[in-house]
């Protein structure tokens, strides 16, 4: 049933239902062949951040040798 999959968390003015959709198998590893971040005021620490989380979740990213992790040349707009 669909109710039973929802779960539920804190948004900033009311609570937020949403599904958690598994993206791999439990005995596999994620892979991701690319991941672009933006636009964000912070394309630096965002990369950085986002880099960290992939290598201490030991994601695979074939053919990179390492993460292929890249800005979006969109600029960030914040209106």
């Amino acid at each position: 049933m669909l109710c039973e999959r929802l779960v539920y968390r804190e948004g900033k003015s009311l609570i937020v239902p949403y599904y958690k959709l598994p993206l791999c198998e439990d005995n596999q590893k994620l892979e991701l062949h690319e991941v672009v971040i933006g636009p964000t005021p912070d394309a630096d620490r965002s990369k950085s951040s986002l880099t960290s989380l992939i290598m201490s979740q030991e994601v695979v990213m074939p053919g990179t040798g390492g993460t292929n992790v890249t800005v979006s040349k969109v600029p960030y707009r914040d209106w």
